[in-house]
């Protein structure tokens, strides 16, 4: 599939938000969307990537707008949508085929003063023009952006949020001043060692390597009075490919295992020389019982894999199941070339 990726910008004629992508709209130009799509390959004009980029970099006063092609001019998308990730959030939930959320959202903040120097107590400070400009700074400002995301999750959902900014001691370096470069570089990594945030995240992205199937030539079937189910656990990553032993070794040695109900299948050595794949057997209740698979890495808290946790009717939606007289792509049912642990 690959990645799916967006930039904003701002139109510098009337402050509107655009979305330049690699991909097509899913539902085009929304009535109730707080921004637009940028049309680059609208049958008329081929734009370039280098020219959405130039005018995302386009911060005020360090360079100037730039146009590109026939779709206006356009400047950095900071101005107006400084922390874009609720746009993220929006567009992933739209490209997922039944609307599902992301498992994980990572905001990534690029250092600001903290709040306390931001305060002025000058007299030319409590003048109406600089309290205005304070205000409408603060309120378009990425911490205020992560906070509203916060409060406004839902109670039920699954999604895992990450925010990892920066809080710089004094005034924020400028765009310009080179040399804050290094210092800049030195504040970034040694919070970033000190975050829990971020081992628990890398926990997270570790799990979402792997998947679960339902057996595609056993469905669930109903039996002693529930729905007994087949399928198995697969990485995304493949066999005798560097990223895969390396995982494969990391697993290992933080003793990881999936849990699966009561069930634990043990991470080994054995799976480093082929793709790894567990069976798994369980019976649910009724098609609508959520089912959780999660990754335990030795005493840390467990971290759930891609999608879990997932009703039963919701797999065979997703893998077609269902489609009593095939499926759209003309998929054929087929064994697994996969060789799983039983």
């Amino acid at each position: 599939m690959g990645a799916h990726v967006g930039v904003t910008l701002t139109r510098a004629r009337d402050g509107s938000v655009f979305l330049a992508t690699n991909y097509n709209s899913a539902i085009g130009q929304a009535q109730d969307s707080d921004y637009r799509h940028l049309e680059l390959n609208d049958g008329q004009s081929q734009s370039k990537w280098w020219q959405v980029l130039r005018c995302a970099t386009a911060a005020p006063y360090y360079f100037k707008p730039a146009r590109i092609g026939d779709l206006g001019v356009f400047q950095d998308g900071g101005l107006a949508v400084n922390n874009p990730v609720c746009i993220a959030i929006r567009e992933a939930t739209l490209l997922s085929p039944d609307m599902a959320e992301p498992s994980v959202v990572v905001s990534l903040g690029t250092g600001s003063a903290s709040d306390d120097d931001n305060e002025s107590s000058g007299i030319l400070s409590q003048k109406f023009l600089p309290r205005l400009s304070r205000a409408l700074w603060k309120q378009t400002g990425s911490k205020v952006t992560w906070s509203h995301l916060l409060s406004h999750q839902r109670a039920d959902s699954d999604t895992k949020l990450f925010r990892f900014d920066v809080d710089f001691m004094g005034e924020e370096p400028l765009l310009d001043e080179v040399s804050m470069v290094e210092r800049v570089r030195q504040t970034a990594h040694d919070t970033a060692t000190r975050s829990s945030s971020l081992r628990r995240l890398c926990r997270h992205l570790r799990a979402e390597l792997f998947l679960f199937e339902l057996d595609e030539l056993h469905p669930p079937y109903f039996l002693r009075g529930a729905y007994q189910c087949a399928g198995r656990i697969i990485c995304q990553l493949r066999a005798h490919t560097p990223e895969y032993e390396g995982f494969i070794r990391q697993l290992c040695e933080r003793e990881a295992a999936f849990r699966v109900g009561a069930q634990f299948l043990r991470v080994t050595y054995e799976n480093i020389n082929t793709d790894l794949c567990f069976k798994v057997n369980f019976a649910v209740p009724n098609l609508s019982s959520s089912i959780s698979i999660a990754l335990l890495e030795g005493t840390d808290e467990e971290s759930h894999i891609n999608g879990s946790p997932f009703a039963i009717e919701w797999l065979i939606r997703r893998q077609a199941l269902n489609a009593g007289f095939g499926t759209s792509d003309h998929r054929e049912l087929a064994h697994s070339d996969l060789d799983c642990v039983p």
